[in-house]
């Protein structure tokens, strides 16, 4: 089933940011993968975690009512010791993808249409503003991805 323009453009935007956070993690150590650059800043792999899981919860939860169980603040705890990790995020990827793309799908027209407070931020927004807030999320951390990933390899090549 093919999405509507006004959700199928923010949906290839919210992909496409997730895979830029993915693609952070190729080729890193674990001590890469879990270092901060500043130490008030977050790590690529807990970028990768926080940013599938926002995705995930503003679009199957917030617009789609089925509750995804997420922890956000165990995201923001987020270490791995095991270079594998970059494998089990994409895997975690794929299954939040598919999730997603059902909860696009299947969402009743008025549920898009709906007026609601957004749970975590508190501003009133229909389906549309909560994924287009999913997608702007997720661009924000492939920018902090990318310059993370662009320190990292500058300290390596130091």
């Amino acid at each position: 089933m093919s999405l509507p323009a006004d959700r199928a453009g923010p949906w290839s935007m919210l992909q496409n940011a997730i895979e830029r956070v993915l693609n952070a993690l190729d080729d890193l150590s674990v001590e890469e993968l879990n270092s901060r650059p500043l130490e008030k800043t977050n790590s690529l792999y807990l970028l990768a975690i926080h940013t599938i899981g926002q995705a995930e919860e503003n679009v199957v939860e917030f617009i789609g009512g089925t509750t995804v169980g997420r922890d956000r603040d165990a995201e923001f705890e987020a270490v791995t010791d095991d270079v594998a990790a970059m494998a089990a995020a994409r895997e975690r990827w794929d299954e939040a993808r598919a999730r997603i793309q059902e909860a696009l799908e299947s969402t009743p027209e008025e549920e898009w249409r709906r007026m609601r407070a957004h749970p975590r931020r508190g501003i009133e927004m229909d389906g549309l503003g909560i994924l287009s807030l999913a997608m702007s999320h997720a661009s924000e951390h492939a920018g902090h991805a990318d310059l993370t990933r662009q320190w990292l390899l500058e300290q390596r090549a130091n």
